[in-house]
């Protein structure tokens, strides 16, 4: 399965890049400088195993009441070698974007730039898809899509991400423009480029959900959740979702 996963993963990258022809940056633009890695991940590192399982944890006290009131009122909990490592709570109903977006490299057309997807507590220290450091602390979760603007040549398998937000800064639980939603994220990492977790498709996912997988190739484990937003327009059932919680890409330079 795990394999199979990876596999899926280099052979739409491979399309990918044959479309764009190395024109797509990982970051670059609005993300700022600085491009970290295209593939899913190249470095390797001793392998801490993580489990996730229900939790019956509230959302917490950090978010906003709106914020708190739009989330599910359990959790996922992703346990590692040293104990908790996070909780995880889905939005109750993510609504669907007023279009599909059907460019290159997005595994969820449906979702808009800007929505809320959730919230993520980190118990102790952590550590972004781009291997910047997350300090302890509640965040939210909304999505965003890489930039096309190709300052940095390199392909990324998928152009979906969860930017984390500081729940001191995210009060309401509606659309936040990207310039907003950048501008916020960064406060996380307090550099120049937001803080980021990598989404993938639900290819390959197991069956039991909610449930992880580990990929060797840059040692990411990824958190198969099932979301509450609408798998295309005319599919009202809930989506499955791959979020990379553990592992980063390796970066250009």
């Amino acid at each position: 399965m795990r394999d199979m996963f990876w596999q899926v993963v280099v052979r739409r990258r491979a399309i990918a890049a044959f479309i764009l022809v190395g024109s797509l940056a990982f970051f670059s633009g609005a993300w700022g400088a600085g491009a970290v890695g295209a593939s899913f991940g190249l470095q390797t590192s001793a392998t801490t195993t993580y489990k996730v399982q229900p939790s019956d944890a509230p959302p917490p006290q950090e978010l906003s009441q709106a914020v708190r009131e739009a989330l599910n009122p359990d959790s996922l909990h992703v346990i590692g070698a040293n104990g908790s490592f996070c909780h995880l709570w889905l939005r109750r109903d993510i609504p669907p974007g007023t279009t599909l977006n059907r460019g290159i490299g997005i595994a969820f057309p449906q979702l808009a730039v800007g929505t809320l997807i959730g919230a993520i507590r980190f118990e102790s220290g952590a550590n972004d898809y781009r291997n910047q450091i997350i300090n302890p602390g509640v965040y939210t979760l909304r999505y965003d899509l890489q930039p096309t603007d190709g300052n940095h040549q390199g392909t990324a398998p998928f152009r979906d991400f969860l930017l984390l937000v500081p729940s001191s800064v995210d009060a309401t639980p509606g659309l936040m423009k990207e310039t907003d939603l950048l501008d916020a994220s960064r406060k996380t990492t307090g550099t120049t480029h937001p803080a980021i977790l990598s989404l993938v498709p639900a290819e390959n996912a197991p069956v039991a959900i909610p449930a992880l997988s580990h990929v060797a190739e840059g040692d990411l484990w990824v958190l198969f959740l099932r979301a509450a937003v609408p798998a295309a327009a005319a599919s009202p059932g809930p989506t499955v979702m791959g979020l990379v919680i553990a592992g980063h890409a390796a970066e250009n330079h």
